[in-house]
């Protein structure tokens, strides 16, 4: 999840990010061995160096095709420079 997440804050923000927290995260369902997992992330807020993302993960057995949203979460990343400090973020 905090890949899917990353990698939509790294589009959003042009650059290297860092994740600075996770405000919540909920565990709905059990995944199982063999299950196809798929990540879904919406973007809730930019703030100057930071962005909020919504993170949720879905799973499907190989027999279904119905999919059941396992986990859900919300993450905080923060844009970085070179010097890993933060910078502010230049959405598109």
């Amino acid at each position: 999840m905090d890949l899917a997440g990353g990698t939509l804050a790294a589009r959003t923000s042009r650059g290297r990010i860092v994740t600075v927290k996770i405000d919540s995260m909920t565990f709905l369902n059990p995944v199982h061995v063999g299950d196809e997992v798929s990540i879904y992330t919406r973007l809730l807020g930019i703030g100057r160096t930071s962005m909020k993302i919504d993170i949720a993960a879905w799973s499907r057995t190989r027999e279904s095709d119905v999919s059941v949203k396992v986990t859900e979460g919300q993450f905080t990343y923060v844009a970085i420079d070179a010097d890993r400090k933060p910078r502010a973020v230049n959405p598109t």
